[in-house]
């Protein structure tokens, strides 16, 4: 444990020697060190720990070193993009790319950042951003090839987000005018829901869905042709069972339904019985 005789150094949170303790401490002291000193040190402690694969160890080190403020634009280009690569690593895009647009800030010319912040723009689905960003890279660096193909990824991601955006609407719009084709048709009827006074106004797509568990997924629906279909419970309380229609046709009458569900159930006593 004597920082003399260590093979490797302590982990965080792990019980370390006063000498150990003494040398931090002195490493860090912000009256032995200036700023630039003291970022230095944190992005070395950070560089160790990302080696090690302790990337939120890792990300702490270079906070830390960024906290320093130190007058040094390409000290704090690295804490920055050395921070943005810790972040990718372990999947926080957003804050690997804010970090990446930082490091830019402060030196231009970073190929590596340039390359990363579009990755997390390609992961974060952020596609215009991301063909906005590599045009203004590919204005500075024209005949760059790893530029050049991710322009044309983005361009397709972007182009395909906006046909499903666009699929959705339509998706939403025709969900629209089916419920109110749904309640206009109920108005007719002079259909009434319980706790719904006004259908024209009141009626939700909750208040046509079915709370029994089998009927749930089946609420009150219309077809192409105008006609209703409803979730219908039969109840047998003398032989304590149940039937359940899960889209029956408002036109086919109480008997005809009755009559098809014992057929139906009268031919699989036969074939059950059969088999």
């Amino acid at each position: 444990k004597h920082p003399m005789f260590m093979k490797k150094a302590p982990e965080p949170g792990e019980p370390v020697h006063p000498m150990m303790e003494g040398l931090q401490q002195l490493k860090f002291d912000p009256l032995d060190n200036s700023p630039e000193e003291l970022a230095e040190k944190y992005k070395e402690d950070g560089n160790y720990w990302l080696k090690l694969k302790k990337f939120r160890i890792a990300i702490y080190n270079y906070t830390e070193g960024l906290l320093q403020k130190p007058d040094n634009a390409d000290l704090m280009a690295n804490l920055y993009n050395n921070r943005s690569a810790a972040h990718f690593f372990i999947k926080n895009y957003r804050s690997s790319s804010e970090d990446a647009k930082r490091a830019l800030k402060y030196k231009n010319d970073y190929p590596k950042v340039k390359l990363r912040l579009l990755k997390c723009l390609i992961e974060i689905k952020r596609y215009e951003e991301a063909c906005k960003v590599v045009q203004e890279f590919l204005s500075e660096d024209p005949t760059n090839i790893q530029l050049i193909e991710f322009q044309k990824l983005a361009i397709t991601k972007k182009t395909e987000k906006l046909r499903d955006e666009r699929k959705v609407q339509m998706q939403e719009k025709k969900k629209r005018q089916e419920f109110q084709a749904l309640v206009h048709a109920l108005l007719q009827r002079q259909v009434k829901f319980a706790g719904v006074k006004d259908l024209s106004s009141d009626l939700t797509e909750d208040n046509i869905k079915p709370v029994v568990a089998p009927l749930e997924n089946h609420p009150v629906s219309i077809d192409q042709n105008g006609t209703v279909h409803w979730p219908v419970m039969f109840c047998y309380p003398e032989y304590s069972v149940s039937d359940f229609q899960q889209c029956l046709n408002e036109m086919e009458t109480l008997e005809e339904c009755l009559e098809n569900m014992f057929t139906a159930d009268d031919e699989q006593s036969h074939n059950y019985q059969s088999s």
